[in-house]
């Protein structure tokens, strides 16, 4: 090979050498491009994914309450969620508390399912046996995406006794007349308002020489007991009053019965007697078993058909 030839394969080597490196340098370039617009793209993605994050808070109103508590009252909390990043999603409402005495507690919401920037009401129901205290009540916020809570404390200053009872009571009749030593028997009725019924116990004030019985001696509010009044020999006669009394653990009423004794009298002829009726005769005093006008010659003690002795 000559020298000009020689020159000319070493002048072609050397251009492909050139145009291999600007290809080299092309492509290094272009791969870089595409590299850092991928980045670009991913971070892109990536601010959109967290733009689009749905959340919401939750609150209650108001957040605590302290009561004196009766049986059937009930402590009401407003839930308040608001969508604080993307949109409305499902709620579920429940709640968690510290282990509590049985039956101290009931909760229920009014919706327990809403959406992200609805409302529901919370009532918190405690009951008469719920000692004093503090206590600490979660609410639960469960949505699609994210759990919230938010916290209510009710503290529990006392209990109030249960609503009092209107009761009311008659006695049927409510005068009566009876013969010393004799009986008698009336009925005493009973009567509630404003209340469910409860047990009455009943008694009675009665002046010496009167017993009083009830048949029976503890009813329900509503129903009615038969009374007895049974007397001595030694009650005095004249009026007297018998106060007849119904009474529950916070309440008391009373009736009143006018009650007259008469005394026997002593044995007659020409008299109509009735059973039960009582007379003297000769310093003994006898009871009538049958029914008649006295006719002389039927003295107590000559006739125990119609008369007994006391």
């Amino acid at each position: 090979m000559n020298i000009r030839t020689r020159s000319g394969v070493v002048a072609v080597l050397a251009a492909v050498a050139m145009i291999a490196a600007s290809l080299t340098a092309t492509s290094a370039v272009s791969a870089d491009s595409t590299a850092r617009a991928g980045a670009v793209q991913a971070q892109a993605l990536d601010r959109h994914s967290d733009a689009m994050a749905d959340d919401f808070s939750v609150s209650l109103n108001p957040d605590s309450a302290a009561v004196t508590v009766r049986t059937g009252e009930v402590v009401l909390a407003r839930v308040n969620t608001v969508v604080t990043d993307g949109s409305a999603q499902p709620i579920s409402l429940s709640v968690r508390t510290p282990p509590l005495p049985d039956g101290g507690l009931a909760f229920s919401f009014n919706s327990p399912t809403i959406m992200a920037g609805q409302y529901s009401t919370l009532a918190i129901a405690p009951s008469s046996q719920i000692p004093k205290g503090t206590y600490q009540i979660t609410v639960v916020a469960t949505g699609a995406s994210v759990t919230r809570e938010a916290t209510f404390f009710l503290t529990i200053d006392g209990h109030k006794p249960p609503p009092m009872p209107t009761i009311f009571t008659s006695v049927e009749p409510s005068s009566v007349t009876v013969q010393a030593g004799q009986s008698t028997t009336v009925t005493l009725n009973t009567e509630i308002v404003s209340s469910g019924p409860v047990p009455l116990t009943l008694s009675a004030i009665a002046p010496y020489g009167a017993t009083v019985t009830f048949n029976p001696s503890t009813v329900m509010a509503g129903e009615a007991s038969t009374v007895t009044i049974t007397t001595s020999e030694d009650l005095v006669a004249g009026s007297h009053e018998i106060t007849l009394l119904a009474s529950v653990e916070w309440q008391m009423t009373r009736s009143r019965l006018s009650l007259t004794v008469t005394k026997a009298s002593s044995w007659a002829t020409w008299t109509p007697y009735k059973v039960g009726d009582t007379v003297t005769y000769i310093g003994q005093r006898y009871r009538c078993i049958q029914a008649h006008t006295s006719l002389p010659g039927w003295e107590p003690p000559i006739v125990p058909a119609l008369w007994q002795r006391i």
